[in-house]
């Protein structure tokens, strides 16, 4: 498809679907100028919130955010932060820290 895919996990080794690897402390570095960030992290005490303001500012405007691990790694606050003012495009969310999501949140 063309990807270039940027992965950021403790084990450093190489992965066949993977272009380059980083580690969790540079994950600000692997998100700068990407399109997107598919986040699929297990929710433990080195995770939480770990996908943070900085992470997202990293993105290229127009970016988005796929969730598909667990709500509380991405601070939400920021993300919709960014969706709103027009730096984030799309965010797709799979979990959130209430479900079934309340109709006034503003996901």
């Amino acid at each position: 498809m063309g990807l270039n895919v940027r992965a950021v996990r403790c084990n450093l080794a190489p992965h066949d679907l993977a272009d380059e690897m980083y580690q969790p402390e540079d994950l600000v570095k692997a998100c700068k100028g990407a399109d997107y960030i598919a986040c699929t992290l297990p929710l433990t005490p080195a995770t939480a919130n770990m996908v943070g303001a900085a992470a997202l500012d990293a993105l290229k405007d127009g970016g988005g955010v796929i969730n598909i691990g667990r709500s509380p790694v991405m601070d939400y606050a920021a993300l919709v932060e960014r969706l709103d003012s027009g730096k984030l495009y799309v965010g797709v969310l799979d979990v959130f820290a209430t479900e079934p999501l309340p109709a006034y949140d503003p996901l």
